[in-house]
């Protein structure tokens, strides 16, 4: 049974799930769990070495390729390219695969470049990997931006119904009185 819960609601029609990217805590909320993220990746995979180093590269590629997704996602809402659900889930997804296969590129250059980092042996297995990361965090980012989008117009309309029942208790009571004083 499909849900029509955004159809019921005004000026609904041309709302995104997503959180508008262009609103600066939105933004600041967004490096915050990027970093948290990046911070995560550096201690799972740190594998000996300097920590710190590590933590600072992973950070800067984390941070450029979610700083500047959300930068595209807050051009392509001003331009108007995301309206309906799926063509929004395939602009965020090409958008992310793309700034992380840009960052990923230019890391794996830098790397060959400073010696550290993959080595050429190791580019489809690192470029695999980021890919893969970047799917399923942007999925679980999705799935969490639509379940919240779908529960707020959950709400809107249970509050809706509630005052237009409350307003329907309280009109037949006007109307008696105002039968009644028109009768007498």
């Amino acid at each position: 049974m499909p849900d029509n819960t955004e159809k019921s609601i005004p000026g609904s029609e041309n709302s995104t799930y997503l959180p508008d990217f262009c609103d600066g805590e939105v933004f600041l909320r967004l490096l915050l769990v990027v970093q948290l993220i990046a911070i995560m990746f550096a201690l799972v995979s740190f594998g000996g070495g300097r920590l710190f180093v590590h933590l600072a590269l992973i950070s800067l590629a984390m941070l450029w390729v979610g700083l500047t997704t959300a930068a595209l996602l807050c051009l392509m809402k001003r331009q108007g390219w995301l309206g309906d659900h799926v063509r929004t889930t395939v602009l965020v997804f090409a958008a992310a695969i793309l700034m992380t296969l840009l960052v990923s590129f230019l890391s794996l250059g830098l790397g060959g470049v400073m010696s550290y980092g993959p080595t050429a042996h190791d580019t489809v297995y690192t470029l695999a990997r980021n890919l893969a990361i970047v799917v399923i965090l942007v999925g679980l980012a999705l799935r969490y931006f639509y379940l919240r989008h779908e529960s707020d117009l959950r709400l809107k309309v249970q509050a809706q119904a509630r005052l237009q029942a409350l307003q329907a208790r309280i009109r037949p009571h006007f109307l008696f009185i105002r039968t009644f004083y028109s009768i007498a």
